[in-house]
C-alpha cells in the first residue's frame, strides 16, 4: 500500500497508523456495481477543492509520485512563502473533513482487528440475549435490539452479495436513528411509500431495510 496515501488519511482523520483498502465495490445509480480505485476516488474528491489546492496537497503528501515536498519547496513553485502554502493546506484539509467529502474516503478505511473483534462480540452477545426472550415480552429497548440484529444480518448479506468492502449497516442505522425509527415494530407498520419518501434513505439502504423486515 502507498505510505503517502496512508499518511494523508491519517492527517485528514487524525488517526495514527491508519490503513485503507486499495479499492472497493460501490453500487451506482441504476443498480450497477462498480469497482472504485482509491487513487481515482481521492483525486476526484481533491478536484472539488479547486485545481490549486489539489496540486498543493498532491505535492505535500506525494499522492501522485510518492515524493512528499516541503511547504517551502511548494512555495517556490507558486512564488509564495511556505507559511502561505501551510495556510492553503490547513484550509483544504478542513474542507476535506466535511461529511460530503470525508464519508466517501471513510468507505476505504480498514477497521482495526480490535474494532472488528469488539463489534463481532457485541453483536453475538446481543443476538444470544434476544434468543432468550419472546417477542411478546419485548419492551422498547428490546425492540431496538431486535431491529439491530435483523438489520445487521441483512447488511452483511448485502455486503457479501455485492462484494462490498464495507457493510452498509452503520450508515443505515445512523439514518434511522436520525429519523427516530429504531423500533422494529414501528418500522414494520410503516407503508413502503412513506419509507421511500424518508430523508437520507437511498435505494441501497431501502433494499437492505426491506430485506431485514421480511
Amino acid at each position: 500500500m502507498n505510505n503517502s496515501e496512508e499518511r494523508f488519511l491519517a492527517v485528514v482523520f487524525g488517526q495514527p497508523d491508519i490503513k485503507y483498502y486499495p479499492y472497493i465495490w460501490r453500487k451506482k445509480d441504476g443498480g450497477v456495481v462498480q469497482r472504485i480505485e482509491f487513487s481515482q476516488e481521492i483525486q476526484e474528491i481533491l478536484e472539488t477543492l479547486g485545481e490549486k489546492p489539489r496540486r498543493i496537497l498532491n505535492f505535500r503528501f506525494g499522492l501522485e509520485d510518492g515524493n512528499c515536498r516541503t511547504q517551502r519547496e511548494i512555495g517556490r513553485e507558486y512564488n509564495v512563502t511556505g507559511a502561505r502554502i501551510g495556510q492553503i493546506i490547513r484550509r483544504s484539509l478542513f474542507r476535506l473533513r466535511h461529511p460530503t467529502r470525508s464519508r466517501k474516503l471513510k468507505d476505504f478505511i480498514v477497521p482495526t482487528p480490535e474494532e472488528r473483534f469488539k463489534e463481532k462480540q457485541r453483536f453475538l452477545n446481543l443476538e444470544a440475549e434476544l434468543k432468550r426472550k419472546t417477542e411478546s415480552s419485548l419492551d422498547d429497548r428490546e425492540d431496538e435490539k431486535r431491529l439491530e440484529v435483523v438489520l445487521r444480518h441483512a447488511s452483511d448479506d448485502y455486503q457479501q452479495k455485492y462484494g462490498l468492502a464495507v457493510s452498509p449497516y452503520n450508515r443505515i442505522h445512523n439514518a434511522l436513528r436520525r429519523m427516530n425509527m429504531l423500533r422494529l415494530s414501528n418500522l414494520k407498520k410503516l407503508p413502503e411509500q412513506e419509507l421511500k419518501g424518508m430523508r437520507n434513505i437511498g435505494k441501497q439502504s431501502l433494499e437492505v431495510i426491506k430485506e431485514a423486515l421480511q
